[in-house]
């Protein structure tokens, strides 16, 4: 296991057991309510959040009540959320690692002769 994932494995056992700090479920918590007005500012966002909440809520008229459902999210409710459905099984980790191309060296035919062409 690499450092990072280690550290990652940490954070989410202490949010799993203890939930997030009143900090950081007042952060969450307004950078989510941010995105979700900012989302919002343009007719054609305005449209998709109409669309979206029809579509996967069920229900165009619950965006009305999105902010109040964030409002009401808890430390506990990420708490619960975090043991239920942030665990080792449920994980998929992938890795990127950098490609190396072999170097190919320019032929000699075209390569720009010394003196720049010139007969």
């Amino acid at each position: 296991m690499t450092r990072t994932e280690q550290l990652i494995d940490e954070e989410i056992a202490r949010l799993a057991q203890e939930g997030p700090t009143p900090v950081e479920i007042t952060k969450a918590r307004n950078q989510a309510l941010v995105g979700f007005w900012r989302g919002l500012e343009t007719i054609s966002g305005k449209a998709q959040a109409l669309g979206r909440y029809e579509v996967f809520h069920g229900d165009y008229r619950k965006l009305f009540g999105a902010p109040a459902e964030y409002e009401s999210v808890t430390a506990e409710d990420v708490k619960n959320a975090a043991a239920s459905v942030l665990r080792r099984e449920n994980r998929t980790v992938g890795v990127l690692e950098p490609r190396v191309e072999p170097r190919v060296e320019p032929s000699a035919e075209l390569q720009a002769p010394a003196n720049g062409g010139a007969k």
